[in-house]
């Protein structure tokens, strides 16, 4: 158990360096529907292959979610 967990530190590590390194997301696409004020309905099995594509279609409530976590006390 002590070596499964040493090595789980070492992957969380290495995948937090991983994120912290990746490139930030182009805010234009994050709010893409909400700037042009486009309607967009997804099916529910819609699963986009496209990085703008996913971007574009969870980018408010990403938004959203990091002004709450923002403000929150």
């Amino acid at each position: 158990m002590l070596d499964t967990k040493l090595k789980l530190r070492g992957e969380l590590v290495a995948n937090l360096e991983k994120q912290q390194s990746a490139p930030l997301p182009d805010i234009g696409n994050l709010l893409y529907y909400d700037i042009t004020d486009t309607q967009v309905i997804y099916a529910a099995d819609y699963q986009p292959t496209d990085p703008v594509e996913l971007e574009r279609m969870m980018g408010p409530r990403e938004v959203y979610r990091a002004f709450l976590l923002s403000t929150i006390e």
